[in-house]
């Protein structure tokens, strides 16, 4: 006997329910004995698509310790020895009672920071830069222009800062200003003007 269960949770044969919990292609054989006479046979024909997340995830990263109580992990995941360092636990936004596990691989290899791709805005120097940047390329004098001062937001994503540069008879101010993907630049030159300090110390226009 063939059954073709869509979207249903719950089927009847007779008048015994049967809940199921995934979408296939069940089939039943007849059996012998009490009950409802079927017994199923463990074969699907599972039809997988393609689908784009069109959300950001929510999870916090699995440490020993944690407990693992009403938290929902695959029996695949299990026999893999999660939950285990570097495992993920995800919440569903709309329910936070709704917890999951991610294993470590699937969650490095499809899964990234939201600020991903984004700048990073608390960098003062070049040397800072290329630890927060790995794949930054820098040529010539990545600190040219000397950090005066800096504010920024990571949680607003916003920042301001003043450097300073010197050339021969005075200084070059630049002000920036970036709010998300707006950025605003301005430029002024101050003659007779010279950068005095350190970057452990600070640096000042005099």
């Amino acid at each position: 006997m063939d059954r073709k269960i869509y979207a249903d949770n719950i089927i009847f044969l007779g008048d015994h329910p049967v809940h199921l919990q995934l979408v296939s292609d069940y089939k039943y054989e007849s059996k012998p004995g009490p009950g409802f006479g079927f017994k199923k046979i463990q074969e699907r024909d599972m039809k997988f698509e393609k689908f784009e997340r069109t959300q950001t995830a929510e999870m916090y990263p699995w440490k020993d310790g944690y407990s693992i109580e009403d938290i929902s992990v695959s029996d695949e995941d299990t026999k893999a020895g999660s939950p285990k360092e570097g495992d993920m636990i995800a919440r569903n936004p709309k329910n936070h009672k709704d917890l999951w596990l991610v294993a470590k691989g699937y969650f490095e290899a499809n899964f990234g920071s939201v600020d991903t791709g984004m700048k990073t805005l608390h960098n003062t120097e070049i040397s800072g830069a290329k630890k927060n940047v790995p794949d930054i390329i820098v040529y010539g004098d990545g600190d040219l222009f000397k950090l005066i001062s800096k504010a920024s937001s990571k949680k607003e994503g916003w920042m301001k800062s003043t450097k300073a540069m010197q050339v021969g008879s005075g200084v070059i101010i630049q002000v920036t200003t970036q709010q998300g993907d707006n950025v605003a630049e301005a430029l002024c030159f101050i003659p007779g003007s010279r950068i005095e300090g350190d970057a452990r110390s600070g640096w000042k226009v005099i």
